[in-house]
């Protein structure tokens, strides 16, 4: 079985409404109305596009970053069902977990408590910026090739970034991003589904 690495947002935990809760509370201190759907769509897209799906003017960017950093921990989510099964039967076939996460690590610790214990490294946007970057990390610390690695995610970010870090992906289709299979990579439609492909 290939080393998993695993996204948080959307693969793990259902932070839609976390992020679209901060981002309103955030907006109204700033005169600014931020959707629901804007949040939706910024978590599609990469960092680099990110600020203006939102909305937010280049002037307040690195504020909205600043509260970002200090406040999201403060918001609350739920790990999507079946995720604590899937993790322990993997864990039950040895397989190596890893997470790399463009969210921040006072956030991600809050929310992995149930299921920290599955996972062997922990990267976040506090120590890498890029995702990517993230991963190279993780390949460097455990050793192997890049082929030795598969990125689950639900995004077609999560999908350009597999290309880059040169690593193979596997698609969430129980988050927010129906993405669906193609003859590059396989989506699976729960994370029951997800354990049987990934131990085949």
């Amino acid at each position: 079985m290939d080393k998993l690495i695993f996204d948080f947002d959307g693969v793990l935990a259902d932070s839609l409404e976390a992020h679209a809760n901060f981002y309103a509370d955030w907006g109204r201190k700033h005169n600014l109305v931020i959707t629901r759907d804007q949040a939706q769509t910024a978590m599609m897209g990469s960092i680099e596009t990110y600020f203006a799906m939102l909305g937010v003017p280049d002037h307040l960017r690195d504020g909205m970053e600043s509260d970002y950093a200090s406040d999201f921990a403060n918001y609350s989510c739920q790990l999507f069902p079946g995720i604590q099964e899937a993790l322990d039967e993997l864990s039950r076939h040895n397989a190596v977990i890893t997470l790399a996460s463009s969210n921040r690590r006072p956030f991600i610790e809050k929310h992995i408590k149930p299921i920290g214990r599955h996972f062997r490294l922990v990267k976040t946007r506090d120590e890498h910026y890029y995702k990517s970057d993230a991963i190279a990390n993780i390949i460097q610390t455990l050793g192997g090739n890049t082929w030795d690695y598969t990125l689950i995610g639900d995004t077609q970010w999560d999908i350009d970034t597999s290309q880059r870090a040169g690593v193979n992906f596997h698609g969430a289709g129980w988050g927010w991003h129906k993405l669906k299979s193609t003859h590059q990579y396989q989506v699976s439609a729960t994370p029951q589904e997800m354990v049987r492909a990934l131990i085949g």
